[in-house]
């Protein structure tokens, strides 16, 4: 068993994000309904064991011929945007489900989303759950250990959409790793789809004012902040630029911007990732040793003003975001989306801010070296005393394949009622690993045959704003935004220049419960200490000693342990 947790900047908002948008309609603790002749999922083992065909209720779309009725947990949300009459779980996406496959949800409970996880606690501890929750890592874990969740195995095998099968199959494996316990499939997981890794993106303006090339090595990163620093290129006769923002965290967290994270790897260090050394064994990156040299480089950048020297008291984001906005900074480290924010508030003050992506720094192999990020997010399961867990994988299908617009029935219902996805009731995120990629190429192939015909419902605001920007670039942010991201971001999320390296672990053991907030309060202090020069870089080898010996040792064994299974 592997368990995993994301740690990224929005995994707070995704949480909210995905458990939002459900809520009661009076009909709290109304039991489900289930029809007496649909069979259990014991009735169809027993059914496959004599050759019997099984039952089409357990085929993807099967529809049932009495109406199936699962209670859920739900959070309340802003409903303003429903037609009189509608309901979170009650409405036109509800309504299309049910005429699909004769399946509905009635909400358990109700709650706000900053009290779900002690509501969705409370209810394990009295080992009554509702008939579907949509749970965190920890709280998978612990509804195993505690009997409460059904065993999906078979179901999902039977049931599951082709679509949410190939989904998770372009995973490679990862994306199940985290839902499966002794071999059972306890839940079915949702997935942060990757190409989150930084790009280096840049002001062009700059770089043909100042008639330099674009960046590839760290030296060439280095040489353009040293001139963005010096050569007045936003022209205001004033020593006011910056080289390069940092996070105050330095490196190793998911999808954020001014991160440090492709300058250690080009040390073949990996800060806050438990990864696998040379010799395959896993280790915490941030105590390799190749942190060593990688600290000595960037504390370097820092002592000569290439890294703002102001990044350790900054406030992560915000300031940050500022500084880009007043047009003070023209090397940012950030992911594909980087126009939508913080890139388009530095277009909006100054028209002629032309920010473009990179791959950069390169290694020694013209490669940017990355690590891929946790690809789950969120979990569905199944109370073991629901009679029809198939239920639940059937309203998955039909929502997955209609909110992507691949049901032609459910097309027009989509287009109609744009704007309101938060509606659908299960607020789960399933999706390709390459998604952000698949995007890109179906674009790419609707500019070059100038037609859009064949792109999904919800590419073609892409395909029109890239029309729009390229008419007249830059003058409108937000398409200039969505045109840059798209087709500029998208097109480097999964280059032939990348060489990946995929983290062997994201969640917690049981010593992390205990003695995690110590280390990493270590680990931060030590780092920023280091990089700022407040603490030599040969003391790195005392942190990793008393790393060690204040819990990490055990801790390494226990991820090791985890990461085997």
């Amino acid at each position: 068993m592997k368990f995993r947790s994301s740690k990224w900047l929005l995994a707070g908002a995704l949480l909210t994000g995905l458990l939002s948008g459900c809520a009661s309609t009076g009909n709290e603790g109304k039991a489900s309904t289930t029809p007496a002749s649909t069979p259990t999922a014991a009735a169809i083992e027993t059914q496959t064991a004599v050759n019997v065909v099984p039952s089409p209720n357990f085929e993807p779309f099967g529809k049932y011929e009495e109406p199936v009725t699962f209670t859920m947990g739900l959070t309340k949300g802003d409903y303003s945007k429903l037609p009189q009459g509608d309901t979170p779980v009650d409405n036109v996406f509800t309504r299309f489900i049910l005429n699909k496959v004769n399946v509905k949800v009635e909400p358990a409970w109700e709650i706000d989303a900053s009290a779900y996880q002690q509501k969705v606690a409370i209810s394990l501890a009295g080992g009554d759950i509702p008939d579907v929750l949509v749970v965190d890592q920890k709280t998978l874990n612990q509804l195993v250990e505690s009997d409460l969740i059904a065993d999906l195995s078979k179901i999902y095998e039977q049931t599951a959409s082709p679509l949410l099968k190939e989904q998770y199959a372009s995973y490679n494996g990862r994306i199940m790793n985290a839902a499966t316990f002794d071999g059972k499939l306890m839940a079915l997981p949702g997935t942060q789809v990757g190409g989150q890794h930084n790009l280096l993106w840049v002001r062009q303006d700059w770089l043909n004012k100042l008639q330099l090339q674009p960046p590839q090595t760290l030296t060439d990163v280095v040489g353009i902040a040293q001139a963005f620093i010096s050569q007045d290129p936003d022209g205001n006769n004033k020593a006011d630029t910056l080289g390069l923002l940092a996070d105050p965290g330095i490196a190793g967290y998911y999808n954020t911007f001014h991160g440090l994270d492709t300058i250690f790897s080009l040390y073949g260090a990996y800060p806050r990732q438990w990864i696998k050394d040379q010799s395959g064994h896993v280790i915490y990156g941030s105590t390799a040793p190749e942190m060593k040299a990688a600290l000595t480089e960037v504390s370097k950048l820092y002592k000569d003003g290439i890294i703002d020297k102001q990044f350790a008291v900054r406030k992560p984001g915000e300031d940050a975001g500022a500084i880009i906005a007043s047009g003070k900074v023209g090397l940012v480290f950030g992911p594909w989306w980087g126009p939508y924010w913080p890139l388009s508030d530095a277009l909006k003050n100054d028209p002629k801010a032309d920010w473009k992506p990179f791959l950069a720094p390169l290694d020694e192999n013209g490669k940017l070296r990355v690590y891929t990020q946790n690809p789950n997010n969120l979990f569905l399961v199944v109370s073991k005393k629901f009679a029809h867990p198939e239920a639940a994988i059937k309203f998955l299908n039909v929502q997955n394949q209609a909110r992507y617009g691949l049901d032609p029935d459910a097309l027009d219902m989509i287009l109609k009622n744009q704007g309101t996805d938060g509606y659908w009731p299960i607020q789960l995120q399933v999706d390709y690993e390459d998604a952000v990629h698949r995007t890109y190429t179906s674009l790419k192939e609707a500019i070059d045959t100038g037609s859009d015909a064949n792109l999904r419902h919800d590419f073609k605001a892409m395909y029109e704003a890239y029309k729009k920007n390229l008419e007249n670039p830059g003058a409108d942010p937000t398409v200039w935004a969505e045109a840059t991201a798209r087709y500029d971001g998208e097109a480097l999320t999964f280059s032939d220049g990348l060489t990946k390296v995929d983290p062997v672990f994201f969640g917690r053991t049981a010593t992390m419960e205990t003695k995690w907030a110590t280390l990493e309060k270590l680990e931060n202090e030590t780092l920023i200490k280091i990089v700022i020069g407040d603490m030599p870089v040969e003391k790195f080898d005392d942190f990793v000693q008393q790393w060690n010996k204040l819990g990490g040792n055990e801790i390494t064994q226990e991820v090791a342990a985890a990461a085997a299974q």
